[in-house]
């Protein structure tokens, strides 16, 4: 299944993208390559805050994996209660915990998430945007590299921007 195969029009309703934006997720998972400590247990998705997108991704955690590892998606209700996990998503809604996040975090391998037009080239790893009335997303190759994760190829190109 291709990153864009889902690239069809959409409308700005987070309901209405939030199974795009779950699938979007988790191809970022699979085109993303973690350290040897992270390839062991569940493959970790962690969202900040009250999402749709939650329901989207435990649907899809039933019947998908991440390589060999099944996916297990934890709810944050405050970025304190952030633990380990692969990918922290961070609505909209919860952006201004997005620092507080980042140091929770520390240096982890751990790929961000976010949904704001604010951050311009300051991602922290991978942003939803909408562009032409289409999801897309901008990728901060350097900062997620410097959480020691590996960027493929495919990933960067089918990214909008790479900074």
């Amino acid at each position: 299944m291709g990153l864009l195969s889902a690239g069809t029009s959409v409308q700005t309703n987070p309901d209405t993208n939030s199974k795009m934006k779950a699938i979007f997720i988790y191809n970022f998972a699979r085109y993303i390559e973690w350290p040897k400590e992270y390839k062991q247990g569940n493959f970790v998705i962690g969202l900040l805050g009250d999402s749709p997108l939650y329901n989207e991704l435990s649907n899809m955690s039933k019947t998908k994996k991440v390589a060999t590892q099944s996916i297990q998606v934890q709810k944050y209700n405050s970025d304190s209660d952030i633990g380990k996990c692969h990918v922290l998503y961070i609505p909209k809604m919860n952006e201004s915990k997005l620092s507080n996040a980042l140091s929770k975090l520390d240096s982890a391998p751990t790929l961000i998430v976010t949904e704001s037009s604010d951050l311009v080239n300051n991602i922290p790893g991978i942003n939803f945007v909408i562009i032409n009335q289409r999801q897309k997303f901008e990728l901060n190759k350097t900062k997620v590299e410097n959480r020691k994760l590996k960027v493929s190829v495919t990933l960067e190109k089918l990214a909008s921007k790479v900074y």
